[in-house]
Formats: structure tokens, sequence, C-alpha cells
């Protein structure tokens, strides 16, 4: 008895133990977060007799056609490992695996960073679990620079973790966003969570500051200072401070393109002495800095006084020159006298004097004093006084030639003498005096004597002087105005000239000789006059040229020219007739417009234009087009008495030549009219009667119309027109019109206009209010109107629910409305089938069995989707998957499983509306070597038939005495040890 009940449970747990180490059935890794719920899928082919083995508590069951599921509760830590059970048989496991997201990732590291420089990042990511599925990844601008991955062992319950990466800091860090994540590779599933981003500015400290100043500032003056700072890093974070001695100097920072970093300061010298002063430059780049300092000298300029003994001297007189510095603050100062251009002295005392003397002929001698700062002797001031040297005149060839030629009313006599003070020059031949006032003529060849004086004393020269004579006129004879085509004659004639044969006569054209003539000898001894002439056939081109001619008289190598006045030629070309614009029916008393045209008027800048109706002229403006036509623009009034024809007539004229063009035009007036109705408002069917009125100031040939909405009714040339017509269709008004217009011209006409209503019962109309009425959701609105007069008021309702055009269209609102229209003259009634129609829901995909399976096995995937009109569905799925689809679509069919049914199975649900996808991703495993599935359900069959003797046997054994297989609680042997196993 004692052996059965040891050997019959040992037997049932090795028979459990061999089905539960067969790992080749159907397997899941199923992750949840921790104290939440998840669903357990079973693939059955019974699942009546299918139920859940798991140590997770059960909250919920569900079952399908061929497939089982239960929702557990994920409360520990451990894995927990759940079989699906059929006739005590395992076809599928699940492992559910606990997880945490974590609370927190935080991140720890500096803000600014030196170029070149270690530092270290460090992650923490706190209460996670487990740690096998985490990774933490260090980003820098969004790429991963750091990672660490975690193995096992497993962890049971959340951990804090950390993760350090050390790093060199470059420039292309500055600006960049670093951060961590923490990544939780739930099986296919990744989730992160992320840290706060750390934003980094790196920086490279400047070379030191560079100072550019100028050495020597004058005390009280206001300078410039500038201060360059390069390769800093990022430039715009350097800060410069300028100072002069210990004050702050204001600066006004630069970033060049090239990331040097320019600071100007202004200042001003307002010290109370000159001496040194030291200009510092200060660069800031966050907590660090640098610094250049120079000096610079401020100096004062001296004050420098100059006297002379005496301001006038004779020639070879002694004057002294006294220099002097007055400074209120004492200094060390340089002297020195320069005369007339050239140093004289110089020395480093406070007062220099210098004696000197008059050694040479010229009216005044400039003496300066200049004053500067030892060490700088540009910076310096200066004093000049002139001295007057007074000597007797003088004649130099240059300034009065011994022989002088002059040319007859050309050119002047001129002598003059040296001398202080300026000296008079007078000169005379017998009693005869010339000056360079007097205008030459040719009588005054001669010796003249000149004299020159001054309170020196006195000069005397001979100067001989020959005048030669030229012509004195010279004409020429052209008509100004030349029509194109035709011959003229230029004529040049030389007037009282002598020795002809050194005279050449030159006929010009714009500047150009068209034409010349020289003479010879024989030589003549009296003036005469001669004449050259030219024949030429005038062209547009010669127009605005200036015609000239010109007298040339060669003496020796001189040559004197002669020109005569210019002519200005005006070529022209007589225009075509010209062409008349204007309006042929003027109204009376309104403006008009009239243009005439003139064309191969030639030049068209001269052709003028005017305009007159009958013999009253009209105002013209003139406008010259690229094309050389002339138009001329007139603007008149009719303001007449009465209607009647008039002329128009346009004159061009081009010089002395005219023509003429003349129109008829019709000034008319407008029929003053009235139209009244016998009644305004009547009802379908009833008569009403339009009369037309005309009322003119002026009798004139006028046609009267009625139309009646639209269509002309009568018309005639009475003065007034009466018409009877009946309302006899539905129409909510009639338009009457009554025209008049001016016989001869129906477009000059006057209309009244008057509306007539026409009040009808309600109708409803097809195109008004369709009897099937189909919306869209939300997108469409209701439209019922009817037909009637006064505009009738339309109620719709089903069911005691009304709907109109305001109401958002919903698809519960499909039905039969009924429709009513009222005004005052009764009512109508109609009603519609109305449908709303909709775009498909997101669709719900149901799966047969688990989105896992094993090869050789069957899968079904349904898709549906609500929507009207009934959507359709269509498949997206992984390339070389062979699959059925059911009828409709909307199932795809697995019958059997290979690894290329792996991949995404999408579903698009769609109507004319709209569409819709959802995803499914199917995994297919391998079933493993068949030859070891056959050893496992060997094994079992022989377990089977061991447990079965070993039962039989006990059996046997207990007819013969007694046995006890209960613990201590009551459980069997095989209860206890399969206390983790519970059936659903």
């Amino acid at each position: 008895m004692k052996t059965c009940q040891i050997l019959f449970p040992l037997f049932m747990v090795m028979l459990v133990y061999q089905v539960r180490s067969e790992d080749k059935i159907p397997s899941s890794q199923v992750f949840a977060p921790f104290e939440e719920t998840v669903w357990l899928n079973c693939s059955t082919p019974d699942p009546d007799d299918t139920h859940l083995e798991s140590r997770l508590k059960k909250r919920n069951n569900t079952k399908g056609p061929n497939w089982s599921a239960v929702e557990v509760l994920v409360d520990d830590w451990e894995i927990s490992t759940s079989y699906c059970m059929t006739n005590g048989k395992e076809i599928m496991k699940h492992d559910t695996v606990a997880y945490a997201l974590p609370s927190n990732v935080s991140i720890e590291m500096e803000p600014k960073l030196e170029e070149g420089k270690e530092y270290k990042i460090t992650c923490t990511v706190h209460k996670v679990a487990p740690l096998e599925y985490l990774t933490v990844y260090i980003t820098r601008g969004g790429e991963v620079i750091s990672n660490k991955s975690y193995a096992g062992p497993h962890v049971r319950d959340r951990k804090n973790v950390s993760h350090s990466y050390t790093f060199t800091a470059s420039r292309s860090d500055n600006l960049m966003n670093f951060s961590c994540e923490a990544v939780l590779q739930l099986g296919s599933e990744r989730r992160t969570v992320m840290s706060s981003e750390i934003p980094v500015w790196t920086y490279t400290l400047p070379d030191p500051p560079v100072i550019s100043v100028q050495e020597w500032i004058e005390i009280g003056t206001s300078f410039t200072a500038e201060c360059l700072v390069t390769n800093g890093f990022p430039p715009r974070d350097v800060r410069l401070s300028v100072f002069i001695d210990d004050t702050p100097l204001r600066v006004i920072p630069v970033v060049t393109d090239d990331g040097t970093v320019k600071g100007t300061a202004y200042g001003n010298a307002s010290y109370p002495r000159p001496g040194l002063r030291t200009i510092r430059c200060k660069s800031h780049l966050h907590i660090l800095s640098t610094e250049t300092a120079m000096n610079v000298t401020i100096y004062e300029l001296p004050t420098v006084s100059l006297s002379l003994s005496r301001n006038i001297t004779d020639l070879g007189e002694d004057v002294t020159a006294i220099c002097d510095i007055d400074n209120k603050h004492p200094g060390a100062y340089g002297l020195s006298i320069i005369v007339d251009g050239k140093e004289e002295q110089n020395g480093t005392m406070f007062t220099l004097t210098r004696t000197l003397t008059a050694s040479r002929r010229t009216p005044h001698l400039d003496i300066t004093c200049t004053a500067y700062v030892i060490g700088n002797s540009s910076l310096s001031r200066s004093a000049t006084q002139t001295l007057q040297v007074h000597y007797p005149p003088e004649f130099t060839e240059d300034l009065c030639p011994s022989t002088l030629t002059l040319v007859e009313g050309k050119t002047q006599f001129s002598c003059q003498a040296d001398g202080n003070p300026e000296p008079t020059v007078e000169c005379s031949n017998n009693g005869s005096y010339i000056n360079d006032m007097v205008t030459v003529t040719k009588d005054m060849s001669g010796s003249y004597t000149c004299i020159a004086t001054n309170q020196k004393g006195n000069a005397t020269k001979e100067v001989n002087v020959m005048v030669q004579s030229l012509t004195p006129d010279i004409t020429i004879d052209l008509k100004p105005q030349l029509e194109e085509g035709k011959e003229y004659t230029i004529s040049c004639s030389v007037h009282e000239v002598v020795l002809l044969e050194v005279v050449s006569i030159f006929i010009t054209r714009g500047g150009e000789v068209i034409r010349n003539n020289s003479y010879t000898g024989p030589h003549v001894r009296d003036r005469q006059t001669v004449r050259h002439s030219y024949t030429f056939i005038a062209s547009r081109s010669d127009n605005l040229k200036n015609f000239s001619c010109e007298a040339v008289l060669q003496f020796g190598s001189e040559r004197h020219t002669v020109t005569s006045s210019e002519i200005t030629a005006q070529t022209y070309t007589l225009p075509y007739a010209p062409v008349i614009s204007v309006q042929e029916w003027i109204e009376i008393g309104t403006s008009f417009t009239a243009e005439c045209l003139v064309t191969n008027g030639f030049p068209p800048r001269d052709v003028r234009l005017s305009l007159f109706i009958d013999d009253t002229p009209l105002h013209v403006i003139p406008v010259v087009t690229d094309e050389e036509t002339v138009k001329g623009t007139a603007y008149g009034n009719a303001s007449y008495p009465r209607p009647g024809l008039r002329t128009i007539r346009c004159k061009s004229e081009l010089f002395t030549s005219s023509r003429e063009t003349a129109v008829t035009v019709k000034i008319y007036e407008l029929p003053t009219m009235s139209l009244a109705l016998s009644r305004n408002i009547i009802d379908l069917g009833e008569d009403v009667t339009a009369t037309c009125d005309i009322a003119n100031k002026h009798p004139g040939a006028y046609g009267l119309s009625i139309i009646v909405d639209g269509q002309e009714e009568q018309n005639g040339t009475m003065f007034t027109l009466n018409h009877t017509f009946t309302a006899s269709r539905r129409t909510p008004h009639l338009d009457i019109t009554c025209t008049a217009y001016v016989i001869g011209n129906s477009s000059l006409s006057r209309s009244s206009t008057q509306t007539l209503q026409v009040h009808y019962l309600p109708e409803f109309t097809e195109n008004l209010c369709p009897s099937t009425l189909v919306l869209i959701e939300r997108k469409t609105h209701f439209s019922c109107d009817g037909d009637g007069n006064p505009e009738p008021t339309v109620e719709c309702s089903a069911n005691g629910s009304y709907i109109n055009d305001m109401v958002t269209v919903t698809r519960d609102m499909s039905g039969i409305y009924k429709c009513e229209a009222t005004n005052q003259k009764g009512q109508a009634q109609k009603d519609i089938n109305v449908t709303v129609q909709y775009e498909p829901v997101k669709p719900i995909l149901t799966v047969s069995s688990n989105a896992t399976i094993t090869k050789g096995n069957p899968l079904n995937i349904t898709c549906r989707s609500d929507g009207s009109p009934a959507p359709t569905y269509s498949w997206q799925i992984p390339n070389n998957a062979g699959v059925t689809y059911s009828p409709d679509n909307s199932t795809v069919i697995i019958h059997t499983a290979t690894s290329s049914h792996s991949g995404t199975y999408t579903c698009v649900a769609r109507n004319v509306h709209g569409g819709e996808s959802e995803k499914q991703e199917v995994t297919v495993v391998s079933a493993g070597n068949m030859c070891w599935i056959i050893g496992i359900v060997a094994g079992v069959v022989m377990l089977v038939i061991l447990a079965i003797v070993v039962a039989y046997w006990c059996h046997w054994e207990k007819k013969t005495g007694s046995y006890d297989v209960t613990g201590p609680d009551g459980d069997t042997a095989t209860q206890r040890l399969l206390n983790n196993t519970t059936s659903v």
C-alpha cells in the first residue's frame, strides 16, 4: 500500500513534467505593466474544451469559433508561464513579464564647456523594471553618442541605474541639446522615456586684445580707441571693456564675418596738464578674461607769437624777427624761424631772435615762427609776418618785349615793369599814347618810348610795335526753309579783304566742310569783296543743320579765321490730308472728343493742327508718336439750343502750306419718358395695364417699346403707348420696361422699369425639394424649399423631430420626413425620403488564434467597420504570402502557415466618403524536428502505460488492505504536486 502511495503520484509528476518539458509547442512572450491586466489567447480546434492553467489571477474569459481568451492580473515580478490546455494536452503557452516604465530620467552635466577640456555626462533612470530589457542612450543634437544595455539576472522590483560618458568639448557642441533616453524593448514594442534637454554653450578663450589708438592726444580733444580680439568663441559672447587709466570708456562692439570682435571706444582728454596715460582693453568670455595695455602721451600745443622790428624796408636794409612761446603749462618745445621758405635759425629756448638783410628784388618776404612739441615735430603751431621790400623800377624782356606784334582788333598792347611799390608805365609815339585798354588799329604801327615810375625812381625802354590787319566781315546767303527734293544755292561773300593770295573760303554744314575755294595772285594793292556759291538738293538730313561761311587768312605760320553768322536750315515735307476721328452721334449738352491724325509731315513737330466745329475753334492738344505721326486731340461741348447736323473740320499747317478735312456729326437729344402700371400687386391670372409716355422739351422722332419679362409686347412711334396683359405664369415678380429711343439709332435710348408682384399658392417642385435626399454626415445640409409668393415657410419633421438647413446632419437622421409649405394664399405638402451617409469608422481586427502561430497551422484575420454606403475591404499583406479572401473580402484566410506569412496585415475599409485602416502583425514560428516530436510522443505513451499498470496494481492491493493518499490538508499528492496549475 505504501509503495502505491509513493509510485502513483511520482508517475503522475513525471507525466506532467514530460508534457511540460516539451518546448516546441506554440509559445509567446507577453509584456504587461505591473498590477494591470492582460488578455491571453489560445488558438484551438475545440474552444468548449479548452482552458488556461496559470498562477495569475483570472478576471474574465471569452470564446470564439476556434479560439479562447482569458484576462489575467499581472501582480508578480516573476516571469509567469501560462498553458492553454485541451483534453489534458498543452497546445500553447504564454510567458507573462511584468514591467514598470521609469518614473523619471535625469541628466547631469556642465552647461558651459571650454573647448579642449574633458567633461562627464551622467544619466540616471529611476524606478525601472526589469533591467534586462533596458538600454540607456546619451544623445547630442538628436544623435546617439553613447549607450549601455543591461543584462540579467531578472530583478524582482523597480531599480535606479546610472550610465556616464566622458567626452572632450569642441566647437561643434555649441548650442547643441544633450539628453538621456531610457528604452525598454518589450518584445516587438519599444517604450521610451526622455530626460529634459540641457543646451550647451562651448567657448574658447580669445587671444590677448590688440589696441589701436593714436600715440599723441591733445589736451581737451576727443579721441577714438579700437580694441581687436581674435579666436574667441562664440564671438558674440565676447564682451569688451576699454579704460584710460581706471576710467571706463563707452564701447561699441562689432563682430566681423571672420569672427573677430572689434570694440570702438570714444574718450575726451580733459586733463589739467600733459603727461602719460594708460589705455587698457579687457576681454571677457563667461567668467574668464584677458587684458592688454599701452601708453599714450597727452600733449598741449604751444602758444606762439612773432614780431618784426619793422614791416617795410628798402633793398639792402636789416630787419630783426623775435619769436616767443607763452604756454599755461610748462613743457619742452622747439622754435624755428623760416624766411621765404628756408629755415634760418632754431632752438629749444622760449624766445628766438633772428636779424636778416633784404638782399634781393622781391616785393615781400614771408617770415614764419614755428613752435613744436619736442619728440613729435608734427605737433606744432606757427605765426607769419610779411615784410614789404621797396626798390626802383626796372624793365625786363619778359614783362615788356622790345618788339611787339599785334593783330588788328584781336590782341592788346602789353608793357610792364618790375618795382615796389608797383610802378606806373606810359608808352607814346609822337604824342600818341598806347596801353592795354586801347583797341589796336592798323595805324598804330611804330616805335614807342615807355617810362616806368615809382617812389624809388624810374626806368626807360624803346618798344617797336607792328600791327597786322584782318578782314572785318563775311556774310552768308541761304533760305532758312527748304522743301525736301528741291534745289537751293548757298552764297558766301568776304568784304574788304586785302591780299587775296592768302584767302581761302569754306562752306560748312553742321560743322562739316561741303565746299571750299582758295585764291591765288596777282597781288592786289587795295581792298576787295569776293563771293563763292554752292548749289545742292535739300534732304531730311539737312534739317536743323547749321550752315556757315569761313574765311581763312594764312600769314606764314600764323592762321587767322573769320566766320560768318550761322543759318539753321529747316527741311520740310508736306503731310497727307488729315484724318478725323469723332463719334457720329453727340448728345446735346455733353462733352465730346475729336481726334485729327496727320501722317508723312516732316518735321512732325513743326506741323500745326487746328480743329473747328462749324466755325468755332476747339482747343487742340498735339502729340507726336514714335512713327512721326501727329495726332491732335480736341475737347468740345455740344451746348446747342436744339438737335441738328454740325461740321467738324481739321486743318494741318507746315510753314506756309496747309491741308484740310471735314466730317458731319449729328447732335441729338435723349427722350424724357415715364412708365405707370394700373396696379403693382396682383394674383395669378389677373390683368394689369402699362402706360408709357414721352415728354421732351425739343420735338423729335422717337420710338417706344413695352417689354414684359424680357419679351417685347408692343412698339410704335407715338408719344404714348398702352399695353394690357394677364399674369399667366408662376413667378414672384414681372419686370415691365418702357424704352424710348432715337429713330435712326436705337442704341440712343432711355428706359424705365416697374416690378409687378404676382401672388400664388405654395407648391413643391422636385428641383427645390427632391423626393429623395441623400446627405453626408456633418458635410452637407438638409434642403427643402417651396415655390410661392409671398415666399412660403417650410417645416419638415419625422416622429416629432424637425430638420432644416441649420441643423448638423448625423447618421441617426435617416427617415421619411413630411414637409409643409405655407403662405397667405394656402399650403402644400410633400414626403421626403432622407438617407444620411457617413465614412467608415476605424476597423476592428479579430484574429482566429494568436497572432504568433506555428508553421502548418491555420489563421484567420477578420476586419469589420461601420459605414454608409457599406464599406468595401482591401488588404495590404506581406510579399509572397499566399492567402484566401472571404467573398466580401473582409477576412484573410491562411490555411497552412509558412514563414512567408509573417509580417504586417493592413485592412483598409473604404466607401465614397473616405476610408480608415488598421494593422495586425503576424509571426510564424518553426514546429521543430519531427523525430524529436515522435520521441516525445513515444515517451508520453510509455509513461501512460506505466501509470495504468501502477494504478491497476494499487487497485489490486486495495482489495487486500487499506491505504491513505491524502495529506494533512486533505489534498491528494497529485494535487499537492500540481498546485501551481489552475484550470478555467
